[in-house]
């Protein structure tokens, strides 16, 4: 079957490239011939095009003249894609094609309106994982007297450049999930009670999550100033200030948490949808502030930064703080923004 651009519906999308007897000949396709990116172009041109058929997030050339699974020979080669549903930065190219044609020009980033599909799923989303008791309430909550969140406006980040670190970085998490073989473990806490925006949302909208690495959808507060340096930079955690858990990129599951650390207006607020990768996460419902997250051998008696060469295990890949069993947030501390990515700008007045 013969694929079009169209197809490539999930990132990152793996060719995998096989040796195999054609009628010129042996190709040997091995490592030396990798490429972070290859493009449509690229592959016809190896014509190998053609013989690619897609099977979820990867894509087998076990249909290659001469070819079989018994005796290829297997190289992977990555095609990172914009998600399905940009429009201007969409699939007609990688994310590799458009970033040349940024720097040929092109703006670095595009706000562009969500799809009314777009905009149900989220008002949806927030209005499922909303708690109306809670709103107002806490040591950092705004003053007045409200009980929901109206959503104004919704608008997609379309940010190829971003996005392609984030793209890299969710490679990564892949592949050490390949060595494993197992997805990463959840912690007994999120296994009795899930993460509340992957369980409540749209999954027909909401497609391309990678729930094995824990890829989820969470909520950012922010102020009006702020929306425009993250829809350009991402989101930084050395700009979060004094916070209980450390500067880091802070989520919530729950919009009602996420819209304390807004402003104390009643109208025209701000709030980001976040694309984020909590890989292997630490819980912890008592205060430390943390640099990076703690190391998995010297837990739970030392918190700290670890500087013993023989503790192979690393270190978690986030942190999950629950305090008072009210609010879950969750905190990433990658200072270049490859573990998140703000995927939707939301207007809103509180009533």
């Amino acid at each position: 079957m013969e694929i079009g651009i169209d197809n490539f519906f999930e990132f990152p999308l793996r060719v995998r490239l096989t040796t195999a007897i054609i009628p010129v000949g042996l190709i040997f396709l091995i490592g030396g011939l990798g490429s972070p990116s290859w493009s449509r172009s690229e592959l016809s041109q190896l014509g190998l095009w053609k013989y690619c058929s897609i099977s979820d997030i990867f894509t087998c050339c076990n249909n290659l003249p001469g070819g079989s699974p018994e005796h290829n020979k297997v190289q992977d080669i990555s095609i990172l894609m914009p998600p399905r549903n940009w429009t201007k930065y969409n699939q007609k190219r990688s994310l590799d094609a458009w970033r040349s044609h940024i720097d040929h020009g092109l703006k670095k980033v595009e706000i562009i309106g969500a799809s009314k599909r777009e905009k149900h799923a989220i008002v949806q989303l927030i209005s499922r994982t909303w708690i109306s008791s809670l709103a107002g309430k806490g040591r950092d909550a705004p003053k007045g007297v409200y009980s929901k969140m109206r959503v104004v406006k919704v608008e997609r980040i379309e940010n190829p450049l971003l996005f392609l670190k984030y793209a890299q970085n969710r490679q990564n998490f892949l592949r050490r999930l390949e060595i494993t073989n197992s997805p990463f473990k959840l912690p007994g806490m999120i296994q009795h009670k899930p993460i509340k925006t992957t369980a409540k949302m749209n999954t027909n909208v909401f497609t391309d999550l990678h729930s094995e690495i824990n890829e989820h959808y969470l909520f950012h507060g922010t102020s009006e100033a702020k929306v425009s340096p993250i829809a350009h930079y991402g989101l930084d955690g050395r700009l979060a200030g004094d916070c209980m858990f450390g500067r880091g990129i802070y989520a919530a599951e729950c919009p009602t948490k996420s819209d304390h650390y807004t402003v104390s207006d009643m109208t025209n607020l701000k709030m980001i949808v976040v694309r984020m990768l909590l890989g292997e996460i630490y819980v912890t419902n008592v205060p430390y502030s943390f640099q990076k997250p703690p190391c998995k051998q010297c837990i739970p008696g030392h918190l700290g930064s670890c500087d013993q060469s023989d503790h192979k295990q690393g270190t978690f890949d986030s942190v999950m703080a629950a305090i008072n069993g009210k609010h879950r947030e969750f905190i990433t501390y990658e200072q270049n923004s490859c573990s998140s990515y703000p995927e939707y700008i939301i207007t809103y007045n509180r009533e």
